[in-house]
């Protein structure tokens, strides 16, 4: 008990003092904040938040000097319904909203510990530990929605230990909020637990009209036809979707005639002012179009 205590102290004590810098704090943590942001801005403009323009525009704005070159843009690889869950945070002011989503990580990393606790029957503040580092730590320098699919995972866990298959397919269903975590989820529940099928089948109908609604159909269909293959192609070449993008900077001259002339659909991080498709061309296809250069 005394090195859990040790533990959390510790990374309570690391971030009370990084937090108390203020703004600084908020610029750099959070990083991925500016995508969200960036692309809710698009939608409510009416504008397509999967292209290079108005998203690099956007995130040059609200970042100001992290974007040292001004080809740099990171994509937005969420389907409408996460930005739908998200809205109430994403209308808010730029560091606003992220002050809340901080306060987010933080809820949603005690909620699944605790869910965990319950249902292993281990001490809450040890499970704290374990999901802190990861859970909280990493996706508060990151930004990403992992903690709240996590929580929802943790959660619908116990929900199904206790009988309660429609309230677990319900939380399964909240999972898809991150892509790669929920759908792996989504597709073993349905399978395995037939009780939660009803919960599931009805909860992701919800969450594609909300896409539909928000993004109308051509850019849900853009989403599914070329982001999500994007998205796949860089997370089975590299371990993480960031490392991706870094590497995909230092490699773009190194890439085979052969594989340039292939369907080599990935997402583009980083767009060079030397290249010659349109502001306007899907963050993948200028990559292709670099590639072939």
């Amino acid at each position: 008990m005394a090195v859990v205590t040790a533990g959390l102290l510790a990374l309570a004590f690391y971030f009370v003092r990084d937090a108390a810098h203020g703004r600084a704090f908020l610029e750099r943590n959070v990083y991925n904040w500016s995508v969200w942001y960036c692309g809710a801005e698009a939608v409510s403009e009416h504008r397509d938040p999967y292209r290079v323009e108005p998203l690099r525009a956007c995130e040059h704005r609200v970042r100001g000097a992290v974007f040292k070159q001004r080809w740099a843009v990171i994509p937005m690889p969420l389907p409408g319904y996460s930005l739908v869950l998200m809205w109430p945070l994403l209308v808010l002011p730029f560091f606003a909203g992220k002050a809340v989503w901080i306060a987010v990580v933080f809820a949603t990393l005690g909620i699944s510990a605790w869910g965990s606790a319950r249902l292993t029957g281990l001490g809450f503040p040890a499970v704290l530990l374990i999901f802190a580092p990861t859970v909280g730590v990493l996706n508060l320098m990151y930004g990403g929605l992992e903690p709240v699919g996590i929580a929802a995972l943790c959660v619908a866990a116990l929900a199904f230990e206790r009988n309660r298959p429609s309230l677990g397919g319900t939380l399964t269903v909240l999972a898809l909020i991150e892509p790669h975590l929920g759908v792996p989820a989504v597709v073993a529940v349905f399978a395995l637990i037939p009780r939660s099928r009803v919960a599931i089948v009805a909860g992701a109908a919800i969450l594609a009209l909300a896409s539909i609604a928000l993004l109308g159909w051509g850019t849900v269909v853009e989403y599914v036809g070329a982001v999500l293959p994007a998205a796949r192609t860089v997370d089975l070449d590299h371990v993480t979707q960031g490392v991706g993008c870094s590497l995909f900077q230092d490699q773009l001259a190194q890439v085979p005639a052969a594989r340039a002339r292939a369907p080599f659909r990935t997402l583009e991080c980083f767009r060079r002012e030397t290249a010659t498709g349109p502001p306007s061309a899907p963050l993948q296809r200028q990559l292709v179009i670099q590639t072939r250069k």
